[in-house]
């Protein structure tokens, strides 16, 4: 008799993420923040709107993943896929636009339109420094917008797996 698919799926799934995943991700976080912090301080790589949008997601993330892990609350583990989920989204849109796909918002990478030079100075001077669509900062060709939607949706499907599994 052979054996259903059902039988054979947990063992053939790999954990993507160890089974504390919640500690290793709340690790990998102060990591990334840490680094970010690091890029933009010491390193000069100063951060656009979409990139300060990734870090409060991860501001978020890093207490409620040690929360998750601590309490191991199901309730915190959805809310830190969501979060992730939103990190991914955020982070491929960023990629996209750093990478020419489509355009990014007026306020970060467009160029303002207005009806009087008057209007067109003050959205200058309110444009930001730092552009969404100028990649400062690659590594193997893919920028730190792109390394965040690989972790963040890998964290995501890991952490998902992990509480589909207990």
């Amino acid at each position: 008799m052979t054996p259903s698919i059902t039988h054979i799926t947990p063992h053939v799934i790999p954990h993507v993420i160890p089974p504390a995943d919640m500690r290793t991700l709340s690790g990998i976080g102060v990591l990334i923040v840490l680094y970010v912090f690091f890029s933009e301080h010491v390193l000069g790589h100063a951060p656009c709107p979409l990139c300060w949008q990734q870090r409060y997601l991860w501001f978020a993330i890093i207490p409620l993943a040690y929360l998750g892990f601590v309490y191991k609350v199901l309730c915190l583990r959805l809310i830190v896929v969501g979060l992730l989920a939103t990190s991914f989204a955020i982070a491929t849109y960023h990629s996209g636009i750093e990478y020419g796909l489509w355009q990014g918002p007026d306020t970060c990478s467009g160029i303002p339109s207005s009806s009087s030079l008057e209007q067109l100075r003050q959205q200058l001077y309110a444009q930001p420094i730092v552009r969404c669509d100028e990649v400062t900062w690659t590594f193997l060709g893919l920028s730190m917008a792109t390394y965040n939607a690989l972790l963040s949706l890998c964290a995501a499907i890991g952490i998902t797996l992990n509480t589909v599994r207990s």
